[in-house]
């Protein structure tokens, strides 16, 4: 906790910054768990946790290199990997049909979906 903090390394500033842009995850999450969420939410989460993995896996020379704080490192370093399927999910979904909220058309090909 004191090297979040206290730091002054940059790249933990870029981290919360990049923190600080995104929308509630955690409850585009839950409402996508509990079935409760609209296309265009759904779209939005799966969107920006694909943007999260880009960006935090550009961090990792800087992560390695500055974060000294062994749980932080490690766990700043498994978030790429973690989300490194949304892009594949993202991939094979209908970016217009999710923004005008169509159910029918969100997915590109529905022989990867049961």
């Amino acid at each position: 906790v004191s090297e979040i903090l206290f730091s002054e390394s940059s790249v933990l500033d870029q981290i919360m910054s990049l923190l600080y842009k995104v929308p509630d995850v955690e409850r585009g999450i839950c409402s996508i768990y509990h079935k409760k969420c609209s296309v265009q939410e759904f779209y939005l989460v799966v969107s920006t946790l694909s943007n999260l993995e880009t960006a935090v896996k550009a961090l990792v020379p800087a992560v390695q290199v500055q974060v000294r704080a062994s749980l932080l490192h490690k766990s700043l370093l498994e978030i790429p990997e973690l989300l490194s399927s949304t892009k594949k999910y993202l991939s094979k979904l209908n970016e217009e049909a999710a923004k005008i909220g169509d159910k029918t058309e969100l997915f590109k090909d529905l022989d990867d979906f049961p």
